[in-house]
């Protein structure tokens, strides 16, 4: 028998400072689901009796002391359920001093969407709702409890909320935990004064890797997932457009690709609000990914429009992560397809006004040095007209666009709207298509009919000359463009 500090026996290997148990964690086990998220959240709690010292540290849970396991479920939360339970604390024969303490919780997306809030004695000691690898951060490093000793006829009340919001990225399949652990010690073994020494969580440190870096060097490994983001303005966008473009999916914005920008978010985001993208709903060529960039625009209009929109560059050629403010918008958290916390990266967003941009890879468009798969074209205009772009010249024909257009609104003309082997046209473009079959690029030409005016404006997409980013067309500004090889059209300097 060993010696406690008064003198009387105690059992050999019997710490004086005893780990006694953990309340069990809430844990999710994703259950399948066509709609939201599937989980599965399961409260235990293991508390044993220990003896040391001169006396007994003995801890009940709701009245009842215990050495095994207390579970409570909530099985198929989703997204914008919630729910709660608590823990009543409580100590038998010697006062004692509590801890309380949480174990790793993988960084996976549903440790990031599902938000806890721990209460002691209707306190909240985790300063609200915060998302679960956050509150196990705060109290990985122990809490002390006990308002100077909890006496045995005193209890402590643990309360554990928790909530999916119903703007959560989609977390189907996805487990976490977040394991509770309490520490308890006697109150006659130390004074108050040495007590804090006595905390064993502290100094401890959760051994996982927290985040992964988004930027140049490792930009083929890394690919976006998701994104939350923060609208930093005083007004209600009614609604908020944002549009992924690249990628092989939605791609002839800014970036490569030869399909139209896909419409991931569509809704009303008022100031001070956070709102989910996520990047299953750009239909890139890699599951997942997001693309190398996508589009806000605060106009909310059905066109792209360059005077209302923001534009964020997520291919991980450039860095981005949390913190990171875009015009109107911040970034709050990136993650990835592998489901990875992306770091900060420490630029803070938009380029400097005094740095210029970093100038991308691009094709000349001239001497038949490349043939368009699409082109963006801006309406300069300074009245809404209604327009009608067609093919015409080198036996092809084919509508491009139809529409009505305000001043900034930017369309787009897609070689596989082009018909060959039609009539070449009557001047205003009104060739038809016969048996003729898509050709693989724009050209020669277009004609822009404006309000059915008989003299249309028309554009020579055929690159036998030169054509850059930036020409002008009476009301109308080349905007992008790539080519049938994925590269985006050069400006004008470049030619």
């Amino acid at each position: 028998m060993s010696r406690d500090i008064d003198g009387s026996p105690r059992p050999s290997g019997v710490s004086r400072r005893r780990l006694l148990a953990g309340i069990g964690g809430i844990g999710a086990v994703g259950l399948a689901s066509g709609l939201g998220t599937g989980a599965y959240l399961a409260d235990r709690e293991t508390f044993s009796n220990n003896t040391f010292g001169a006396g007994t540290v003995e801890l009940l849970v709701n009245d009842e002391p215990t050495s095994g396991t207390f579970a409570v479920d909530v099985s198929g939360i989703r997204r914008g359920d919630s729910g709660w339970k608590e823990f009543e604390i409580g100590a038998q024969t010697n006062p004692v001093r509590v801890w309380l303490a949480t174990e790793c919780v993988a960084s996976n997306g549903l440790a990031r969407e599902l938000e806890v809030d721990v209460h002691v004695d209707e306190t909240s000691v985790t300063g609200g709702y915060k998302p679960l690898r956050t509150v196990r951060d705060d109290l990985f490093n122990g809490e002390r409890i006990d308002d100077g000793c909890l006496a045995p006829e005193d209890t402590i009340l643990v309360e554990v909320y928790w909530r999916l919001p119903a703007n959560a990225m989609d977390v189907s399949g996805q487990t976490a935990d977040l394991t509770f652990q309490l520490y308890a010690e006697q109150c006659r073994h130390t004074t108050e004064a040495d007590a804090e020494a006595m905390n064993p969580f502290a100094g401890r440190v959760c051994d996982e890797n927290r985040c992964v870096p988004c930027a140049e060097e490792n930009d083929d490994d890394v690919k976006v997932g998701g994104l939350r983001l923060k609208y930093l303005g005083d007004e209600i966008l009614d609604p908020l457009v944002v549009r992924a473009t690249g990628g092989g999916g939605g791609g002839n914005g800014r970036g490569n690709g030869n399909n139209p920008p896909t419409v991931i978010f569509n809704d009303t985001v008022g100031p001070s609000e956070e709102f989910v993208l996520d990047g299953a709903d750009s239909g890139t060529n890699t599951p997942g990914w997001i693309g190398p960039n996508i589009y806000l625009d605060s106009g909310g209009g059905a066109s792209r429009n360059k005077r209302t929109e923001t534009n964020i560059h997520t291919s991980c050629s450039e860095p981005l992560g949390p913190g990171d403010v875009y015009g109107d918008f911040e970034v709050v958290a990136v993650t990835t397809t592998d489901d990875e916390l992306v770091c900060e990266s420490g630029t803070g967003g938009d380029t400097p006004d005094d740095e210029p941009e970093p100038e991308p890879e691009c094709a000349v468009c001239e001497d038949e040095k490349a043939s368009l798969a699409t082109l963006d074209i801006e309406y300069i205009g300074s009245d809404d007209a209604t327009i009608s772009v067609v093919s015409t010249k080198g036996n092809t024909s084919g509508e491009l666009f139809v529409g009505t257009v305000s001043q900034g609104d930017v369309f787009t003309l897609d070689r596989k709207d082009v018909i060959r082997g039609g009539n070449n046209g009557n001047g205003n473009g009104n060739g038809n298509g016969g048996n003729g079959r898509p050709t693989n690029k724009l050209g020669p030409e277009v004609e822009i009919s404006v309000d059915g005016e008989a003299r249309p404006v028309v554009i020579h997409v055929s690159c036998s000359q030169p054509l850059a980013v930036g020409d002008v067309y009476g009301d109308f500004e080349i905007d992008a463009g790539t080519t049938t090889d994925g590269e985006s059209l050069c400006g004008s300097e470049a030619n």
